[in-house]
């Protein structure tokens, strides 16, 4: 995983050999958590077992409820599967449990999260932000003391990984399809994002996540941003809120 990852931030630009080096590994941690740290000359991102389980299992979940109707589970099976991962098991739900065959995309929408969150960090780090301290992003959202600065900060980071990935989609063969799991593994990303808001006091260093997600959104492709504020002021709300 943490090779092909690798490969795609060299695809995307964001990150030469001629930079200063960056170290990317994954923790055992259940926590939902992704770091980024001075290390010696260079830097070093962390990733959780318990955010690529939560973020892979929202990308599966995103899958079952786009299915036809006569595919696609039950509200409480999904609520089922759901709880039963509690994100911090060391496998995801997947929709095989329920019973569904699991397509490709599923696999390159999961990867294109945490790539997108791998990116996120690379940004604080070209943006300075990580020059004089450590910048921890906890996922299960504590309660912090933020600034607009730091909100700011973040959605530079957000728009330097989107820019990153669309560099990518520029040069892959199946842009399109490229392009739509892109979109579902970032909207997954967020959702699991708001989800943890809502179940805790949102971190007020970050800007919400359903905000994140129509901003990203849009700034991948023209539209989809409008999508997503247009189905929250609908009154929707949990999960799913683009169906891409």
């Amino acid at each position: 995983m943490l090779t092909g990852i690798a490969r795609y931030v060299q695809m995307s630009g964001a990150w030469s050999s001629s930079d200063t080096g960056c170290a990317i590994a994954v923790s055992a941690s259940s926590d939902a958590m992704v770091s980024v740290t001075p290390l010696g000359s260079g830097f070093g991102i962390v990733l959780s077992e318990g955010l690529i389980s939560a973020v892979a299992t929202m990308c599966e979940l995103r899958y079952l409820h786009r299915l036809a109707d006569a595919k696609r589970p039950s509200r409480p099976q999904i609520a089922a599967a759901q709880l039963a991962n509690q994100f911090r098991q060391r496998r995801t739900v997947s929709p095989i449990d329920v019973g569904t065959a699991i397509p490709p995309p599923i696999h390159r929408s999961k990867g294109l999260a945490l790539l997108f969150l791998v990116l996120h960090e690379l940004g604080h780090i070209a943006n300075g932000d990580v020059q004089k301290a450590p910048i921890s992003e906890r996922l299960a959202i504590e309660s912090m003391q933020g600034s607009h600065a730091a909100q700011f900060s973040e959605a530079a980071a957000d728009a330097f990984a989107a820019d990153a990935l669309l560099n990518v989609a520029s040069v892959v063969n199946d842009r399109s399809e490229f392009i739509a799991d892109l979109l579902s593994g970032v909207s997954a990303l967020f959702e699991t994002l708001d989800l943890l808001e809502t179940a805790s006091n949102p971190d007020e260093s970050h800007p919400y996540a359903v905000w994140r997600m129509a901003t990203v959104s849009e700034q991948i492709e023209e539209g989809t941003g409008a999508a997503v504020l247009n189905r929250i002021a609908q009154g929707s709300s949990g999960f799913w809120y683009t169906d891409i």
